[in-house]
């Protein structure tokens, strides 16, 4: 049909449905009662199709996408009833990028949601972990249906040695990659005969308790990461936990868009969203797209490469290892968590290598041509005993740096380990060795989804609620802003939890706990298994900060015979007379006017420890910890 035809018949089309809609307009008003006029329809041709038309009743023409979305929700089919209050606790997450952990609690029957940990800093001297004060939880054990585990990082299982002896060991339900993780943490800890688990896929449904629960395969940087879709009356309640779009993923698993898709048409109600890169625009590299930087560098190099990852990076790790095998290189481990973490890979067919690639760098091994040698490490945070580290002091056994040595960080900076990774390569590049960052040669990827993929995740869901978790208050709140701005989600639908106060969920709606509501939490701090007082971390920072004083007090039934003052890391030395005389006679004066036999030691040294610490404020300005002894 040309072009002239085409027109003629557009307009007759026109003409002809204008004809069909015309409507009869009504008579004048007039006092006298007519009986009403026959509306004599419009002839049509039999012989011809009847126009389209479009009906003017439809509710979603002209509203906007946030009244879609609230009125036209999938969940405003449910119409549930009262069915209880459903309750979304998290213990941890939201102050930091760790310890992850949440309860979803309904009447009488509990489910928990990883139990991570996190790594403690300078700020936290001497401790190894800290895990989410689970007081609440130890009192209800009994109604904990099971514990689910999304994938094997140690913000999401590190706590297990902490957490589930206490919670008397309830049923843990995970793919087999976590289960062999966790097993092998617990073998260390000796409790891995006590563990009772239930192997899921991302095509499981399995009942606990009240809780229907299902699966859907996500893309993380490390194999068998699941998302979490617990079926309530009142709509799912979905976590997507740490997850990225990546069409070309390192372990051949692409996301489940379908599936994913589906549960979002049923009806969600609320998506707990991963908040990590929520302040980087566009979708998240893939992983597949860091492979030629790192071929070249493997290919290219002349000397030895030493590369540094996350240890926990197990698909990153594997296709390291296969490519430096074509290229020729051995592979020599240096870091506990690496190594293990490789052997898992290998045992579930993620990592396919020869034995002779793969070598632990351990005292006595001989390594062979530099240009034929990669060493994978751990470090690459500055963690202070991590092998990085270690070589960086020149106090690591096997590895002595040198000038034609090439360090490569195939790892991003974790929010708060700034400054220790930075140390840390002033001390390497005054070793002289050349230094690849990744954001220089593009030698790393992130794990977690950037703003694209949020949007997209969220798009695919749906949720009438969405719930930024996994990141602290920054993080999250640039998560809020960007959903409601980016999908036009009203403000009163993006709800931001704190420790302990969540969510409650009712035929109602969602809305934020009270603070009458709130679960009781805390971080709990540990040392070798032993738990740490708060008291105790105070401690240890303000000595470390300001030093100790310590007053030996000498008296013989209320007379006193000398008073020694010793000072650790306090700027003064305790031998100098000239600067604690004046302490000394005010310790003196106390004495002599407070003591009494009746009092105790006790009562005493506390009131000689207060004088001696308004003495130094008043004087120095001052507040070391201060030890007064009878």
């Amino acid at each position: 049909m040309n072009t002239q035809k085409l027109n003629q018949w557009i307009e007759k089309e026109l003409v002809e449905n204008k004809t069909i809609q015309k409507k009869v307009a009504p008579a004048p008003a007039t006092n006298k009662t007519s009986a009403p006029k026959k509306t004599i329809p419009a002839k049509s041709n039999s012989s011809k199709t009847p126009s389209r038309r479009f009906s003017d009743h439809n509710p979603n023409r002209g509203r906007k996408t946030a009244y879609k979305r609230h009125a036209f929700h999938p969940t405003t089919r449910l119409k549930p009833g009262n069915h209880g209050t459903i309750r979304v606790i998290p213990m941890g997450g939201l102050e930091a990028i760790g310890q992850n952990m949440t309860f979803i609690e309904w009447e009488n029957d509990i489910i928990v949601i990883d139990t991570g940990i996190l790594f403690a800093t300078h700020e936290e001297p001497g401790v190894n972990g800290i895990v989410p004060d689970i007081e609440y939880l130890k009192k209800n054990k009994h109604r904990i249906k099971g514990v689910i585990y999304t994938h094997g990082h140690l913000d999401h299982i590190g706590g297990v040695p902490y957490i589930l002896p206490q919670l008397g060991f309830p049923p843990i339900f995970t793919t087999r990659l976590t289960q062999a993780m966790i097993t092998g943490m617990a073998e260390e800890y000796g409790f891995a005969d006590k563990l009772r688990f239930t192997s899921v896929d991302p095509k499981s449904k399995m009942r606990m308790g009240r809780f229907e629960v299902e699966f859907f395969h996500i893309n993380h940087s490390i194999p068998e990461c699941l998302g979490v879709v617990v079926n309530t009356p009142y709509g799912a309640i979905v976590t997507t936990v740490d997850f990225k779009f990546d069409y070309k993923p390192a372990d051949g698993h692409m996301t489940d868009f379908a599936h994913i898709a589906h549960f979002g048409h049923k009806g969600v109600a609320l998506h707990l969203c991963d908040s990590t890169n929520a302040t980087i625009p566009g979708f998240a590299q893939s992983e597949s797209n860091i492979i030629e930087p790192i071929t070249k560098i493997l290919k290219y190099t002349p000397g030895r490469i030493i590369l540094t990852l996350f240890g926990s990076n197990m698909s990153r790790a594997s296709r390291i290892i296969e490519l430096a095998e074509k290229l020729g290189r051995t592979v020599y481990l240096s870091g506990r968590s690496l190594e293990k973490n490789v052997g898992y890979a290998r045992k579930f067919n993620y990592l396919k290598c020869k034995d002779k690639t793969l070598k632990r760098l351990k005292p006595g091994v001989k390594m062979g041509p530099p240009d034929k040698t990669l060493i994978m490490c751990t470090g690459g945070q500055g963690e202070e005993f991590a092998a990085l580290s270690r070589m960086a002091r020149g106090e690591h056994k096997q590895v002595i740096l040198k000038p034609e040595d090439t360090i490569v960080f195939s790892s991003s900076k974790i929010p708060g380990n700034e400054l220790q990774i930075f140390n840390l390569m002033n001390k390497l590049v005054d070793k002289g060795v050349n230094l690849i960052e990744g954001k220089d040669e593009s030698v790393h990827a992130s794990g977690h989804g950037n703003q694209e993929d949020i949007k997209l995740m969220a798009s695919l869901l749906d949720p009438k609620y969405f719930v930024p978790i996994h990141g602290d208050q920054y993080l999250r709140h640039a998560n809020k802003t960007m959903i409601s701005e980016g999908l036009d989600f009203p403000e009163d639908h993006v709800l931001m939890m704190e420790h302990g106060k969540g969510i409650v969920l009712n035929q109602h709606g969602a809305k934020i706990m009270s603070d009458k509501e709130r679960v009781p939490t805390k971080k709990a701090y540990y040392e070798d298994m032993v738990r740490l007082r708060e008291e105790t971390i105070e401690e240890r920072k303000n000595l470390g900060k300001k030093g100790i004083i310590i007053v030996d007090v000498e008296n013989n039934k209320g007379t006193i015979k000398k008073i020694n003052i010793r000072t650790h890391g306090f700027f003064l030395l305790g031998t100098d007379e000239k600067a604690f005389s004046p302490l000394k006679k005010e310790l003196t004066d106390t004495f002599n006017r407070t003591y009494d036999p009746a009092r105790s030691e006790k009562a005493l040294e506390e009131t000689l420890k207060k004088t001696a610490q308004n003495y130094l404020w008043q004087k120095y300005k001052k507040e070391p910890t201060i030890e007064v002894v009878l």
